[in-house]
């Protein structure tokens, strides 16, 4: 599965709607032969909201795993006289070479208690041409075969789901993608994965016993338990991220490469995105605090978040037209580009 565009509104930090695209700039809609991205990085300044883009993704898919609506940490207005207001959650995405937008409307008038589902609806794009698998608001569901849902389908619950529990195959299919987005792995990774890891850090690491979990030094053994902290966290790291590679699912890390050295963040995101470590171009999509990142990535991989007294906002990079012999981190730093302390 890939993602061509990720839309939310009204949840946590964000107010109003915000957009994340997977697609080149030169797309600005999603489209079915758009070309996606391997990677994009969140920055932005501390506490500006970049975690809660990954948070706002992982309730839409944790909604989808409950047979009710889960509590919603809703957008509490810090302006005067602002009313509550509806959150909404669309992902638009490629499954087996075709296009579906699945999205869902949550009502607003409450912060802080369970919300009811006052739209959803599953689009899809079979030969590039638009149609409709359901829709539901209050009063209505649509869609062919749709109809025995409805006495099932409460204003808490999902058609999505509810559908997948009761074997529709079109929806099962669906369901079945989205929910192990987020969901636990078994731990594990390739020799050859580890190694080169953890070489990132430490080129020194000549070997590693995976039984054992010892790293090797010229033929010496150390526990992973007790060597460096970057050693450990790495190794943990390999183990966690390597069966979500193989699966050539979107992978999401938050604060990425935090506790390392630039030029190891660096080396880290290239190793990623290598056919060799990725071959099913599984998308990386990360939230970090290293500038230098901006190096190696392209105007639309790189997002910002800037957070005021209204609330917090996304947007790309490449909302700014490049100029000649820019240096993208220091204009940043600058103050150039917004989203900074």
């Amino acid at each position: 599965m890939k993602i061509v565009e990720f839309r939310f509104e009204n949840y946590r930090s964000f107010n109003s709607e915000q957009v994340l695209s997977l697609q080149t700039s030169k797309f600005r809609t999603p489209h079915p032969k758009a070309v996606l991205l391997p990677a994009i990085g969140i920055f932005g300044q501390n506490a500006g909201g970049k975690t809660n883009v990954i948070h706002a993704f992982s309730y839409m898919l944790g909604c989808l795993n409950n047979r009710e609506i889960p509590f919603r940490d809703g957008f509490e207005p810090r302006a005067k006289n602002t009313e509550p207001k509806d959150s909404i959650f669309i992902l638009t995405f490629m499954l087996d070479g075709v296009m579906y937008e699945y999205g869902f409307v949550l009502s607003g008038l409450s912060h802080r208690t369970c919300d009811e589902v006052i739209e959803e609806w599953l689009w899809t794009w079979p030969k590039g041409r638009k149609r409709t698998i359901f829709f539901r608001d209050k009063c209505f569901v649509g869609g062919k075969g749709m109809k025995k849902f409805a006495a099932c389908v409460k204003n808490k619950k999902l058609i999505l789901t509810m559908g997948a529990l009761m074997g529709h195959p079109i929806l099962e299919k669906i369901w079945d993608s989205l929910t192990k987005l987020l969901g636990p792995v078994v731990e594990s990774s390739s020799y050859d994965f580890l190694l080169r890891v953890l070489q990132i850090v430490d080129c020194s690491i000549t070997d590693v016993d995976m039984k054992t979990k010892y790293v090797i030094r010229d033929n010496i053994g150390t526990s992973v338990n007790t060597d460096s902290r970057s050693v450990k966290l790495l190794w943990q790291f390999a183990m966690t991220l390597w069966p979500r590679l193989q699966t050539g699912d979107p992978v999401f890390i938050d604060d990425f490469g935090d506790e390392l050295h630039p030029n190891s963040v660096i080396k880290l995101l290239e190793l990623l995105t290598h056919p060799d470590v990725n071959p099913h171009e599984a998308q990386i999509i990360f939230t970090s605090r290293c500038i230098q990142l901006f190096d190696v990535l392209q105007r639309d991989q790189i997002w910002l978040v800037e957070k005021d007294g209204l609330g917090s906002d996304l947007y790309p990079l490449s909302n700014y037209k490049s100029c000649k012999n820019e240096d993208v981190a220091k204009m940043y730093l600058e103050g150039r580009y917004g989203a900074i302390p």
